[in-house]
């Protein structure tokens, strides 16, 4: 009696178990995946009057704070969260090698973590005192990396003087946004100083970082005329985890930007196509659910331009369809074993216990 009891009940305990098992690792998982997470670094780095980046120790005791900021009115996606003032003093601790990639540490750098994907804000940076030192130079890299001393354009404020007729044509760089999204979580701001007179010392050590450029760092300018509004937007190729987003190309744009995001709101994701005769673009890797999408026509590389109005996809996005090798990619293939383990003992257990069954009835 004791071993039929065993043959029926402990299939039917192990499968529970495996079961238990499978609830609890799926759901770890799914949160695990849900909580996307991303960082902001602050880099500064600083030049002497001959163009040698240096760490400012001729000039002790500067301060210079970077602010973050939640802007009052943006044509933009309201602010997630607020990085923190980011503060730097003379001489600087060099901790990171951004220019030129000699392996010489040149620029000093603090990194925000465990930030929440969407829109972060930072404001121009001030100086104190501010005498001998030239206007900040600041790229944000979202479209241009930093490798050169040339890499650096003027702070674009187009996004909070309250005229949204000008945001298309800031300069994306170092307008005062920064996007984390799931596909580019992470993001640098760097802040370029240039001290333009100072006592008679050499300006400090040269910490390398690339050649004297002289004092005379070029800050390339956004095109004065811009391309025409994209005037025409619709949508195809609709399948689960994906869609084409299709546009009227006016043939006058450097490239096209195209935002997307759960609302019109929040199009807390981009992607670039520069290619000047592209009228489409499909999005992957979507999650199901309400989709909003804006084109952009740029003006250049590191330009923006005139922009859509957000535009719904009808009907929203399919959840996308997970095969084998998107379930190992994220760990719900071992769930699946378990669930099915676990399943295949209790249906033995039972399929024992139908046996037991018929047998005590013949008996």
């Amino acid at each position: 009696m004791i071993g039929r009891l065993k043959t029926i009940f402990l299939p039917v305990l192990a499968g529970l178990f495996l079961s238990l098992l499978f609830g609890a690792h799926f759901s770890n998982n799914a949160y695990a995946q849900s909580q996307t997470l991303g960082s902001i670094t602050i880099c500064k780095v600083i030049t002497d009057p001959s163009g040698n980046i240096t760490d400012g120790s001729s000039m002790p005791g500067v301060s210079f704070v970077i602010p973050g900021i939640t802007p009052a009115q943006t044509s933009e996606a309201p602010a997630t969260g607020q990085i923190p003032d980011s503060p730097f003093t003379t001489p600087l601790t060099a901790n990171a090698d951004l220019i030129g990639g000699d392996g010489i540490n040149d620029s000093q750098c603090t990194t925000y973590s465990n930030l929440t994907i969407g829109s972060y804000y930072y404001g121009q940076e001030t100086i104190s005192p501010a005498a001998n030192w030239k206007a900040p130079l600041y790229n944000d890299q979202y479209a241009i990396n930093v490798f050169t001393l040339g890499d650096f354009f003027t702070y674009d404020s187009n996004l909070f003087d309250g005229d949204p007729a000008n945001d298309a044509s800031r300069n994306l760089n170092a307008d005062g946004h920064i996007i984390l999204t799931n596909a580019r979580p992470d993001r640098t701001l760097v802040v370029l100083n240039q001290l333009q007179s100072g006592p008679s010392t050499g300006g400090g050590p040269n910490i390398g970082g690339g050649p004297s450029t002289g004092g005379n760092i070029s800050t390339p300018q956004c095109p004065t005329g811009v391309p025409q509004k994209i005037d025409q937007v619709w949508f195809s190729n609709d399948l689960p985890g994906e869609v084409t987003v299709n546009w009227a190309n006016k043939g006058d744009a450097w490239g096209f930007h195209i935002a997307y995001g759960p609302s019109q709101n929040s199009l807390i994701w981009g992607v670039d196509v520069p290619d000047p005769n592209a009228n489409s673009f499909t999005l992957k890797g979507l999650q199901g659910g309400n989709l909003w999408v804006a084109v952009t026509a740029k003006s250049s590389q590191d330009c923006g331009g005139p922009t859509t109005d957000p535009k719904q996809v009808d009907g929203g996005v399919g959840a996308q369809v997970l095969g084998a090798s998107t379930l190992a990619s994220t760990g719900s293939l071992d769930s699946m074993v378990l669930l099915l383990s676990g399943a295949a003992l209790i249906s033995a257990g039972l399929w024992n216990a139908q046996n037991a069954l018929k047998k005590g009835k013949k008996a």
